[in-house]
Parts: structure tokens; sequence; C-alpha cells
């Protein structure tokens, strides 16, 4: 078991979490990036992406005829012929990411002015090979391709 939650130990942890917790945003940043683009900035690199990403999914909704894409206001599903599963794909503005949800996890990319695109921090992928990545693995196609 743990420390009780009043102890010195399990209070210390907790400092430092909330510490490194607000040194994220007092310095306008994030910890894998650098610093957080503006709102304006945000929306812009978001849309350029995000259209980026429908016009590679339509393409492959085409090829595959195994999902089907759908754009709402800005929040792109992808709808699986069987219907019971979906991937959402939505621009984040207050945080600044664009989040993936399939697969009953949802990936955040952030953005990186090193690869000039949205990434997944864990792994470096940027948002259409990841998105590719995803549909090969749901769909067992390894023919998927997001271009």
């Amino acid at each position: 078991m743990g420390d009780p939650p009043h102890t010195p130990s399990n209070y210390a942890r907790r400092l430092l979490l909330a510490l490194d917790y607000g040194s994220l945003f007092a310095t306008g940043g994030n910890r894998y990036t650098g610093a957080m683009l503006d709102e304006a900035q945000f929306r812009r690199q978001s849309d350029n992406a995000l259209e980026s990403l429908k016009q590679a999914l339509i393409a492959a909704e085409d090829a595959s005829g195994s999902f089907e894409f759908e754009d709402n206001n800005g929040v792109m599903n992808v709808i699986f012929e069987n219907g019971s599963s979906k991937f959402v794909v939505t621009p984040n503005t207050p945080v600044r990411q664009i989040w993936i949800s399939a697969q009953s996890t949802s990936y955040k990319l952030e953005w990186s002015e090193t690869a000039g695109a949205f990434v997944l921090p864990r792994t470096g992928e940027a948002l259409i090979p990841l998105t590719g990545r995803l549909l090969r693995e749901h769909l067992g196609d390894p023919s998927i391709q997001l271009v």
C-alpha cells in the first residue's frame, strides 16, 4: 500500500506534481514541443492539418470502402462498416491540441515547431501517419495508406 494521504512523502510528491504542472503553464508552453501557439496560430495550423487529413481520408475512403468519413462542423468522424465503432478527430483550442479518439484511447497531438506538424509526443508520429496506422490496425488492412 502507498503512504497515507497526509504523510510528508505523499505531501512532497503532490507538491512537486503541482509545481511541475504550474510551471508548465506559467511558461506558456508544454514539455514536449516548446512554446504554445496563440489561438490564431493554433486555428490556422489546425485548420491546415485537418484539411489535409480530410482530403487523405476521403481518398482512402474511396479506395478501401471499409469506412465512411464525415465532417460535422470541424468534428471528423470515421465510421466503420459495422457501425459499432468510430474514430473522432477534433481540435481542442484551449489546450492547443488535436485529439483523436480511437480504439478506446485518446491521442493528444501537440504542435511541433521542429516537425512543422501536430505530433503525438510519446511516438513523434504526425497526424496523418498516426491516423493511417490506427486505421490499418483497426481494420487489419495493411494496404490502407493516407497520403
